[in-house]
């Protein structure tokens, strides 16, 4: 009987061993499963963060397009209006040198620049 039972005590603290290194492998593991959840989780975290901030900016900048949007709809019109002036400034100005006149012979120089001074002010 003690050979028996000496047998069963040997397989017994064999399989306790085996046991014993099987739960410190998995406390392992769940130790390192549970660091990387935290690191995750401070990861979540920061990028929650950043994302919130990165709303908040595209909100602003949203309402900023508005506002230069609304602000040029209000002066499109009346630029449209003074390039139409522009416009019919320079034809006037076209047909008038282009005529054969002595009085404006003498301004020739002068009419190039206004005219080069109204195709500026009309391209920009």
């Amino acid at each position: 009987k003690k050979a028996y039972c000496d047998k069963e005590l040997k397989e017994t603290n064999e399989k306790k061993g085996d046991k014993t290194d099987e739960i410190e492998g998995l406390t392992t593991k769940l130790d390192q499963a549970t660091a990387r959840s935290a690191k995750l989780k401070e990861e979540v975290a920061a990028l929650q963060n950043e994302l919130a901030k990165l709303v908040k900016s595209q909100a602003e900048m949203d309402k900023l397009r508005m506002q230069q949007n609304k602000a040029f709809l209000e002066t499109k019109a009346e630029l449209e209006m003074r390039l139409k002036g522009l416009r019919l400034a320079l034809k006037t100005l076209k047909e008038y040198y282009a005529q054969d006149s002595a009085d404006h012979d003498k301004a020739d120089g002068s009419a190039s620049g206004i005219i080069g001074l109204i195709e500026v002010c009309e391209s920009d």
